[in-house]
């Protein structure tokens, strides 16, 4: 059984399945799709043989990175520029768009 985060959802799943049909025949897969703080939860409850969870600090168990994803602040034209970075605690200060 494997948690997954319904964005990586729609990137993983299809390979993960395919390779499973045909590397794993005789394993029965099960993927249970949701939010982060959740399956973090069921996967420190023991629900889980795997979980794939956006993180950004370290997290009790043994974790692997798979991969990493460059946030980008996008301003409107005539907003101060700005360095190569600006620190979380200053996005406060504007209105932001996220996702869910």
């Amino acid at each position: 059984t494997i948690g997954i985060p319904s964005g990586a959802a729609r990137v993983l799943s299809g390979p993960l399945l395919e390779a499973v049909r045909n590397e794993l025949p005789k394993v029965s897969l099960k993927m249970v799709e949701g939010m982060t703080g959740p399956l973090e939860e069921w996967m420190a409850a023991g629900r889980f043989n795997l979980a794939v969870l956006y993180r950004t600090a370290d997290s009790v168990g043994r974790m692997t990175v798979i991969a990493r994803e460059n946030l980008c602040l996008v301003v409107p034209s005539g907003d101060p520029p700005f360095e190569d970075a600006i620190s979380l605690a200053d996005l406060h200060a504007f209105p932001l768009a996220v996702p869910m």
